[in-house]
C-alpha cells in the first residue's frame, strides 16, 4: 500500500476549482503499519461515537462496520 501526501500552494477550500500542486510525497507501507493506521482509524471513529450523550445506534453502526467506510 502507498500513501501519498500532496501540498498545494493554497488552503482549501479555494476560490478556484484546481489548486496548483507545491509537492507530492509518496511513501510504501508495510503490512504492520496498514494494520496499525487500520486500527488507529477505528479507535477514532469510536472515540467520536462515545462522547456523552452516547448514541447507541451509531455505536452498534461503527462496531458492525457498516458506516464511515
Amino acid at each position: 500500500m502507498r500513501k501519498t501526501i500532496i501540498t498545494t500552494i493554497h488552503a482549501f477550500p479555494y476560490c478556484t476549482k484546481r489548486i496548483e500542486c507545491e509537492k507530492e510525497e509518496h511513501t510504501e507501507l508495510s503490512p504492520p503499519q496498514i494494520a496499525i493506521d487500520s486500527l488507529r482509524r477505528k479507535n477514532k471513529e469510536l472515540s467520536e461515537v462515545i462522547v456523552p450523550p452516547i448514541d447507541i445506534k451509531k455505536l452498534q453502526l461503527r462496531l458492525q462496520g457498516r458506516v464511515g467506510k
